[in-house]
């Protein structure tokens, strides 16, 4: 009951969004690195790597999918490098740098690195873990939030060298291909 009574309160402000989310995504099914984006820091030396699951209804993660999404990383570091010779880090801030699925695509460095960020901005970073691949409520996640008060994963921020990354992603793509 208390769930329908907030999604009265809620719904005024969520439906309208509709449109513009669905555009976004289709918009995201054209972006040249698929579910990746970036942008620099530090003077263009880390590359700052944002994800947006394109292959919705797909996960980004299964066996289907993995090898590409390695891929498009692959890709999006080595013009990120071509681009700005200078750099020599990539970073991630999001609940993803704690979702294991995710790390796997990093070297061990990368989660070695990871420092928890209790900022709760409105943001995907936090509140991406509550929506599940197809796009909908993440059931489970959600479950855990109500009973615990806790998110399921902290969000937080993680970084490892690029060379080192680069040459992870050229062995995990051999590996998985």
């Amino acid at each position: 009951k208390l769930e329908d009574e907030c999604w009265s309160i809620l719904e005024p402000f969520v439906l309208p969004t509709i449109p513009d989310t669905c555009a976004k995504t289709e918009a995201g099914r054209k972006r040249p690195y698929r579910s990746w984006g970036l942008d620099l820091k530090r003077e263009g030396r880390t590359v700052n790597v944002h994800f947006s699951n394109v292959d919705q209804p797909d996960s980004p993660f299964g066996d289907q999918t993995r090898a590409r999404t390695a891929g498009d990383l692959l890709r999006l570091l080595q013009d990120a490098k071509s681009a700005h010779p200078d750099a020599d880090r990539v970073e991630c801030s999001s609940w993803l740098c704690a979702f294991p699925a995710f790390l796997g695509l990093f070297p061990p460095e990368f989660s070695a690195s990871y420092t928890p960020v209790y900022d709760y901005y409105g943001t995907y970073g936090w509140w991406g873990q509550y929506m599940d691949h197809r796009g909908a409520y993440h059931q489970r996640n959600g479950t855990w939030f109500r009973m615990s008060g806790e998110h399921p994963y902290v969000s937080g921020v993680a970084s490892a060298g690029l060379e080192t990354t680069q040459a992870h992603l050229t062995r995990l793509i051999g590996n998985v291909g």
